[in-house]
């Protein structure tokens, strides 16, 4: 790895669906992030069947941005993995089609990457993105996890503004795949986003965990902010799209990447509890169709973790700090959605 920033060089790899209304909002601030940016850059959009036109834009109007496109949505992380199959740099920046970053974002991105030579990921503070407005409100910081009595991860989203503390770089469980830099061998080496999780959701933090199974650190750093819109392709697909995905990857995750038994029965007895309960019949059957097509890939990638890992969950969860600052997620089926 390079330590010289003028010697690093960052590959930009942005998903896009039908994100027209999203491109030139974001690749114009881009775009001028990476004519700040000290090092060496690229940028490329991997396009998942878009039927606004978003092809035609980019070829027009960005022909500095190298171009895949899809005739159907094949996901994010399918996207992602493709985007960074082409790149050229060492390091990857996965950033979502709503992101819209400051000048000097991949130069401080990098600086923070550079100064912790055991790191896989660095993200950077994230602020919502309100209509036109750049809000001074925290989407989230850190991430931290912890269990509830029924096996069920909560997530601690850290919301305290650190921006006015200088060069402050903290352990973060997982950094969000809406802006995430990352070390692209070690990318590779960790399989790139698992496909078990299809269209999207929890493969960012399925990843960030491996990598701290073998031992690499995720950062999360305050020297920079990027203001996103939250799930701005998401939000033109059907209304439960969203909660049906995040959910049913919320359980392929759980039966994957907690390896502790007791934990792994608890969550197990928990999620029956739900689906023989649960008046969303149509969801029950999708979790267990899921749940029965996948399970040959789940055991596999279990026991792949159990040879492979350095660290369990429990030893990874006791090393990011947990601030009082911020809110906690609610558990998914303990309140019986």
């Amino acid at each position: 790895m390079n330590n010289s920033l003028k010697e690093f060089g960052i590959s930009i790899v942005i998903p896009n669906w039908n994100g027209l209304h999203l491109l030139k909002q974001s690749l114009d601030p881009l775009l001028k992030a990476t004519k700040h940016f000290e090092g060496k850059s690229e940028i490329i959009v991997i396009d998942n069947g878009s039927q606004d036109r978003s092809v035609d834009v980019l070829k027009d109007y960005y022909p500095e941005v190298k171009l895949i496109a899809y005739e159907t949505n094949t996901g994010f992380g399918h996207a992602c993995n493709s985007g960074a199959q082409i790149a050229q740099y060492e390091s990857i920046l996965f950033l979502n089609n709503d992101i819209y970053v400051p000048h000097d974002f991949l130069s401080q991105l990098a600086q923070a990457f550079l100064e912790h030579p055991d790191c896989f990921s660095v993200s950077p503070q994230t602020n919502y993105w309100r209509g036109k407005e750049l809000t001074n409100e925290v989407f989230s910081s850190y991430i931290n996890f912890r269990f509830n009595q029924d096996g069920e991860i909560i997530q601690h989203w850290g919301v305290n503004n650190l921006t006015n503390l200088s060069n402050r770089d903290e352990p973060t469980i997982y950094g969000t795949g809406a802006a995430l830099l990352v070390d692209k061998r070690k990318f590779f080496e960790l399989g790139a986003f698992d496909p078990i999780f299809g269209l999207a959701y929890w493969e960012d933090v399925a990843l960030c965990l491996k990598a701290w199974g073998k031992g690499w650190k995720s950062y999360y750093t305050n020297r920079t902010v990027a203001w996103h819109k939250i799930s701005a392709s998401a939000e033109q697909a059907p209304n439960d799209f969203k909660e049906n995905l995040v959910l049913l990857n919320y359980v392929i995750f759980h039966l994957i990447y907690i390896s502790n038994l007791s934990m792994t029965l608890k969550f197990s007895k928990t999620l029956i509890h739900f689906l023989l309960n649960t008046p969303k019949k149509s969801l029950r059957n999708r979790i267990i169709k899921e749940l029965l097509f996948k399970a040959p890939q789940i055991i596999k990638r279990r026991m792949e973790l159990t040879f492979s890992c350095k660290m369990n969950i429990f030893e990874i969860m006791s090393i990011p700090p947990l601030h009082n600052e911020g809110y906690t997620s609610k558990p998914f089926f303990s309140k019986g959605i």
